[in-house]
C-alpha cells in the first residue's frame, strides 16, 4: 500500500518533471526574452504631441534597475495632457519585478493619499483590457492615475497575479521579462470622469503602437 507521504511525493516530482518538460519543448520552439525598445515610441501620436520628461534620479535608478524606461507628456490638439511611464526589465527578479513597484505601493510611501481606487475595462476597441485605476492627492492638487502589468501579450491588474504569473514563467519558459505601463493626469474641474475620458483617447492612440513594439 503506497503511503500518503509517498503519494504526496510522487505528485511533486511529476509536478516537477513536466514543468521541466514544458520548459523544454518552449526553448525547442524558440521563445526568447523580448526586447523591448520603448524609446522607439513615437513623439506624435494622431491628435497628440510629446515630449521627453526628466529621467528617474540616481536613487530610483538604483532601486528599480530597468532595463528600459520611457517618461513623456503628451498632448492634444486641445491642450489636455497625459504623461506616460513605462518601466520594462527584461529579467524580473527579487525586488526588481513591476509588482513591487506599483503606483498602489510607491504613491503612498511617497506622500500621496489614495481617495478611490478600482479595476476598469477600457473599450473593446482596445481588446478591453483591465486596468488600475486610483484617484490620489498630494497637497492640494488630485490626480489620476491609469495602470497595469505585462508579460508579452499577457496584461495584470492584480499585484499577486503579477509576481506568480513571472515566477512561472522563468520555471516554465526561461523568461521573465516585463514592466509597467502608468498613464496619469491632474483631475480639475471636469472631475475625474472627464480625466477618464483624456487617458482613454490617448490609450485609443497609445496602444496600438506600443503593441507595434512588444512583439
Amino acid at each position: 500500500m503506497i503511503s500518503v507521504k509517498g503519494s504526496i511525493t510522487a505528485l511533486i516530482l511529476a509536478s516537477v518533471l513536466l514543468g521541466a518538460n514544458l520548459r523544454i519543448d518552449a526553448q525547442r520552439a524558440g521563445t526568447e526574452t523580448l526586447k523591448l525598445e520603448v524609446n522607439q515610441l513615437p513623439l506624435e501620436l494622431a491628435g497628440w504631441s510629446g515630449s521627453e520628461l526628466p529621467g528617474l534620479g540616481i536613487r530610483a535608478k538604483h532601486v528599480l534597475q530597468l532595463d528600459q524606461h520611457l517618461q513623456r507628456a503628451y498632448k492634444n490638439e486641445i491642450g489636455r495632457g497625459v504623461s506616460l511611464y513605462i518601466g520594462y526589465w527584461e529579467r524580473q527578479t527579487g525586488d526588481h519585478q513591476a509588482a513591487k513597484h506599483s503606483p498602489l505601493v510607491c504613491l503612498p510611501a511617497n506622500g500621496w493619499k489614495i481617495s478611490s481606487r478600482e479595476t476598469t475595462s477600457l473599450p473593446a476597441q482596445l481588446g478591453g483590457i483591465e486596468v488600475n485605476e486610483l484617484v490620489a492627492s498630494r497637497g492640494a492638487e488630485n490626480y489620476l492615475f491609469m495602470y497595469w502589468f505585462f508579460r508579452g501579450d499577457d496584461t495584470y491588474t492584480k499585484e499577486w497575479r503579477a509576481l506568480i504569473d513571472i515566477s512561472l514563467g522563468a520555471f516554465l519558459y526561461g523568461r521573465s521579462d516585463g514592466g509597467i505601463i502608468e498613464v496619469s493626469l491632474p483631475v480639475r474641474a471636469g472631475g475625474p470622469n472627464e480625466a477618464r475620458e483624456t487617458a482613454v483617447s490617448f490609450l485609443t492612440q497609445f496602444l496600438p503602437e506600443f503593441n507595434k513594439l512588444n512583439r
